[in-house]
């Protein structure tokens, strides 16, 4: 082969000028071809979006170039021909990641790393499997706002939806727990007192006596069984001037309770705590008590509850109630509850399944140590007794939110050191009222 390659060199030498400028043109031209085609399938392959079948394409052109280049200028047997196509696919340093076949090979290109062969572009192109779903941990991507954006994310160049979750949220932020009217109206009767929060304004009357209270009773939440519970409580006082009263007056308690069932039929309320009654300008130790309270109930059925004990106060004017009475339910209607129970009844009547309005009475006031401005200390005790109308609605934390109006009468005030006693006359009252 070496030996027909040789004449065609000398006569190509030995042809006249113009003919032997003609075919060193074609050859450079040939060769420049072939480097070109070289140099772009380096660019593809260092590009990291290379498809392997555009790889390929490449380098079948650059070869097809080079041939027809030395076909036309070869003298007709295309020895030249295929000495130029033989350089075309000589391996080149510039190929970082294929190998080319030799001269005339019909192998395809292999992967340099691997020496895989690259897919036969024949065949068409490449099947590619899908990609595999991400799933994003919270603060890898930023989470989308809600809408039909937030169902997805598309990068712009792949057609793989990469579903993004909702970012979860704390349980109790989540969960909505709204107590329901319903099933309270139809519950048995097996609190007696209750943890509760009150603010409340009663106006001055003719003699010129205003009450305000900011107050929580000290008593565990309606589905607590047993705990310590405590309570600090202030008492502002407008009047009257003679006796000159303290502006101010506050309770502290700190105490135990227990919630039970002995039976499917009897359950009890017990209560006891000890508390401070005082203005503490100076000795509080008169204002030393000791409420407490003690209530059974028998159920009798799902609509009837027996309810019975007794509520030490430790006032002056009131050292203990009985507690007596009874509860109905589903009698007259449906959405109606009554509690007929002495001292706190109360009748409900729902509007919703969050929503009710109620009507209840109360003893009001207490017992409180205080010092006069010459620094003689005394005892005052102030009673009222108060009809309520309460619209009450249900919360999301579980809570029970009122607004309670209502007519004041018997406004009584006295002292332990004094014989007279102060009356007042009838007002009004207006509180706010959260229940737990």
């Amino acid at each position: 082969m070496a030996t027909s390659a040789r004449p065609r060199i000398i006569s190509m030498q030995h042809g006249s000028k113009p003919q032997r400028i003609l075919r060193i043109t074609l050859i450079a031209a040939a060769s420049f071809s072939t480097m070109t085609a070289a140099y772009s399938v380096q660019i593809l392959a260092d590009d990291s979006n290379l498809q392997p079948a555009k790889t390929q394409d490449a380098i079948d052109s650059a070869g097809s170039t080079n041939t027809q280049a030395h076909d036309r200028g070869a003298d007709g047997a295309g020895a030249s021909g295929a000495g130029a196509s033989g350089a075309g696919f000589v391996s080149m340093p510039e190929l970082q990641h294929w190998n080319a076949p030799e001269a005339g090979s019909t192998a395809l290109p292999t992967d340099r790393s691997t020496d895989e062969p690259l897919p036969d572009p024949a065949a068409g192109p490449p099947l590619i499997p899908p990609a595999p779903a991400i799933v994003p941990q919270q603060g890898d991507l930023p989470w989308l706002p809600p809408g039909p954006a937030a169902q997805g994310y598309n990068d712009g160049g792949v057609d793989q939806v990469i579903q993004i979750p909702a970012p979860e949220e704390d349980g109790d932020k989540q969960k909505d727990k709204r107590l329901s009217f319903r099933q309270l109206l139809n519950s048995r009767y097996s609190v007696y007192r209750e943890e509760r929060d009150t603010l409340g304004w009663i106006p001055a009357s003719g003699e010129h006596l205003s009450w305000l209270d900011w107050q929580s009773d000290s008593y565990l939440e309606r589905d607590e069984s047993a705990g310590v519970t405590s309570a600090f409580n202030i008492h502002w006082i407008g009047g009257p001037t003679t006796p000159d009263v303290p502006s101010r007056v506050y309770d502290f308690h700190l105490g135990m309770q227990f919630r039970d069932q002995l039976s499917s039929a009897l359950s009890y309320d017990i209560a006891t705590s000890v508390g401070v009654f005082s203005d503490f300008e100076g000795s509080a130790r008169e204002g030393v008590r000791f409420p407490s309270h003690a209530v059974g109930m028998f159920h009798v059925n799902h609509s009837l509850d027996v309810v019975f004990g007794v509520d030490y106060l430790g006032r002056d004017d009131i050292h203990v109630l009985p507690v007596i009475g009874i509860s109905l339910r589903d009698i007259i209607s449906d959405n109606l509850r009554m509690d007929l129970v002495f001292p706190r009844p109360r009748i409900d009547y729902n509007l919703s399944d969050s929503n009710r309005v109620y009507l209840t009475g109360q003893l009001g006031g207490g017992t409180w140590d205080m010092e006069y401005p010459d620094e003689s200390d005394d005892v005052l005790t102030y009673r009222d007794y108060r009809l309520l109308l309460g619209f009450e609605s249900a919360d999301e934390d579980g809570s029970l939110s009122a607004l309670e109006l209502g007519f004041v009468f018997g406004r009584h005030l006295e002292f332990r050191n004094q014989s007279d006693p102060l009356n007042f006359g009838d007002t009004f009252i207006i509180q706010w009222v959260r229940r737990h």
